[in-house]
């Protein structure tokens, strides 16, 4: 739990950086939390409890690079709830993820009619 929280607040994860090294480790790391918490409710719960809905609601937001923003997505996707529809209409994150394919369905998820 404690290595997962360190993660979460990784600059590298969190940054807005256009290098590309920073953007493949970047797309990686949302990647593999992606895989980590799909269909593991424990992952989820602790992935959530270490603040990885902020941290990836933060790179999709600010990342230009489409892979980094399709593996954010699909991180969000796996982790939120019906719970999480405030925050992530709040953060103005919804629209976006509804353009990306991995998570095109976000408004079924969170209980949002559909547009």
């Amino acid at each position: 739990m404690e290595s997962l929280q360190r993660f979460c607040t990784c600059p590298t994860l969190r940054a807005a950086d256009t290098n590309i090294s920073t953007k493949q480790t970047q797309r990686l790391a949302a990647s593999a939390l992606c895989n980590l918490s799909a269909n593991h409710d424990e992952n989820k719960l602790k992935s959530r409890e270490a603040g990885l809905v902020d941290a990836l609601i933060k790179l999709l937001k600010t990342s230009c690079d489409d892979a980094v923003q399709s593996a954010a997505a699909g991180g969000l996707y796996n982790l939120v709830t019906k719970q999480d529809r405030e925050k992530l209409e709040q953060s103005n994150v919804v629209e976006m993820m509804r353009q990306l394919p991995i998570s095109r369905n976000i408004h079924i998820r969170l209980g949002i009619a559909a547009i």
